[in-house]
């Protein structure tokens, strides 16, 4: 059974790192991410 890891702030600088590296180990990533939308 695949572990699920949840992440927040996918698209930041540390999440960035982790999300390949956990899909690469074989975990089912759900990740949260900023909405890239300008304000």
């Amino acid at each position: 059974m695949k572990r699920a890891v949840f992440v927040t702030g996918a698209t930041g600088l540390v999440g960035g790192a982790l999300v390949p590296r956990l899909l690469a180990s074989g975990a089912r990533v759900h990740a949260l991410a900023r909405s890239s939308a300008v304000r």
